[in-house]
């Protein structure tokens, strides 16, 4: 599995992306890889570190640590991790900006998503589609 921390650090492809924080990854969130990989192509996980709500100042108590998290997805099948440095920075960025540079950054047309959010500075997870994964291509 490749394991990057920018775009421009995995290989061009066209990648179905599953999007999250995948803490534990839990039935849900295979799931949610699950669907991506659907897409047949090549399968990536975008997630990140810290943990979004980390960085706004909330506690978190996290089920795995990074490297638990990216053995388990491995063991899922995925083939590409981008791991983001989760910071004020990215937490700025308009969902649009973030889809342009991360994900069709790494070649992604598909993404599906283990939780909803507007803006990162507002990041608020909810389920999609009534707690079904959400895919959307561009």
């Amino acid at each position: 599995m490749n394991v990057a921390r920018r775009p421009g650090e995995l290989e061009p492809a066209r990648r179905a992306v599953a999007i999250g924080t995948f803490d534990g990854v839990h039935r849900g969130h295979r799931r949610v890889i699950e669907a991506a990989e659907a897409a047949h192509l090549r399968s990536a996980v975008v997630t990140f570190d810290p943990h979004p709500r980390a960085t706004f100042g909330e506690p978190v108590e996290l089920l795995s640590s990074v490297e638990r998290r990216l053995e388990l997805l491995e063991a899922l099948g995925v083939e590409d991790v981008l791991l983001l440095p989760f910071d004020a920075e990215l937490a700025a960025l308009e969902a649009e900006d973030f889809a342009e540079q991360m994900l069709r950054g790494i070649g992604s047309p598909r993404a599906t998503c283990a939780g909803c959010w507007q803006r990162a500075t507002s990041f608020t997870p909810r389920p999609c589609s009534g707690g079904r994964p959400s895919s959307k291509g561009p």
